[in-house]
């Protein structure tokens, strides 16, 4: 990687001009796992989710940030299957409405809750049930 030197305070300017930005676009100041979904063919995961009204929707402490609706915050003590059951909802909604399967962007780590019948695989895709109709 090659980078290029130029005035620092321009650099500083540019780094807070999207500093800036991202506060008034993002959740800052709230624990987050980043984008939650990955971007669909020609859309955006993000108006999909705000289009079903999502934004604010929560389970436990983990609630769809109404800063941006593809990232899911932590409001105090959410735990894995709090998200991962908001995250279920939130894609039988657009999926009902769309046509759309949201994919997860984000990575899930270890068993989930009761050892290898609670893993998120298990949890995401319902224990073997697929889509939820009608979503929870």
């Amino acid at each position: 990687m090659v980078l290029d030197s130029g005035d620092s305070q321009t650099i500083l300017s540019t780094m807070r001009h999207f500093m800036n930005y991202r506060k008034t676009t993002q959740p800052v100041g709230h624990a987050n796992a980043g984008s939650v979904f990955k971007n669909p063919q020609s859309d955006f995961a993000g108006r999909l989710i705000e289009a079903v009204g999502a934004k604010s929707w929560h389970v436990g402490d983990a609630m769809v940030s109404p800063a941006h609706a593809n990232f899911i915050v932590n409001m105090g003590q959410a735990t894995a299957r709090d998200v991962l059951t908001l995250m279920r909802r939130i894609r039988c909604h657009v999926f009902q409405r769309f046509r759309v399967l949201l994919r997860p962007e984000i990575r899930w780590i270890g068993p989930g809750e009761g050892g290898t019948e609670g893993t998120w695989e298990n949890l995401w895709y319902g224990e073997g049930a697929g889509l939820q109709e009608p979503c929870e």
